[in-house]
């Protein structure tokens, strides 16, 4: 119905969006490399900046291509028995082996006893990771916090992430 393709059109405003991104970082420093007026370092600056984009996008590529084998797939997913609390406490981990940042606190809340689901793991896994490094992206000061609650009447366990960001006061001149 019209709900699926507003959906879809989302799903492909996001992705135009996401693969947007690192082509124009790609293009704008390709053209700055050419520019004689810039010392070495600056350029072999930009030269790798268009290296970890150009890494990026192929990653972006690669999902996307996944989901849409996913997607198209006539096979389920295989699921099984899985101990939510726990991935999210492992991509937590992996967040903070990445993280060079000391401002940024990652706090880990919620049902440690009963958080087992019926899920695909390694692609929970995914989801929950992406979050959290999307969440570290745009934090430079301040706390994660990544919570797993089973929310026993609607039969739901809730997996979220929050991104409390510490801002200061603009200097004001006397």
């Amino acid at each position: 119905g019209l709900g699926d393709v507003y959906k879809r059109q989302a799903f492909l405003n996001s992705i135009c969006h996401e693969i947007r991104t690192p082509l124009n970082s790609i293009a704008g420093f390709s053209e700055l490399i050419f520019d004689e007026s810039l010392d070495t370092a600056t350029r072999q600056e930009f030269r790798q900046l268009i290296q970890s984009n150009s890494v990026a996008l192929a990653s972006l590529m690669d999902n996307m291509l996944e989901l849409s084998q996913l997607v198209s797939s006539e096979q389920p997913l295989p699921v099984e028995f899985t101990d939510i609390y726990r991935l999210c406490v492992e991509e937590m981990a992996k967040l903070k082996e990445t993280l060079h940042n000391p401002n940024i606190e990652c706090i880990i809340t919620g049902d440690k006893d009963e958080a087992t689901a019926p899920t695909n793991a390694f692609y929970l896994s995914r989801v929950i990771g992406n979050l959290l490094s999307n969440s570290a992206k745009f934090t430079e000061s301040g706390t994660i916090t990544v919570t797993c609650n089973i929310e026993k009447e609607k039969r739901q366990l809730v997996i979220s992430v929050l991104s409390l960001i510490h801002i200061s006061e603009p200097t004001r001149p006397y």
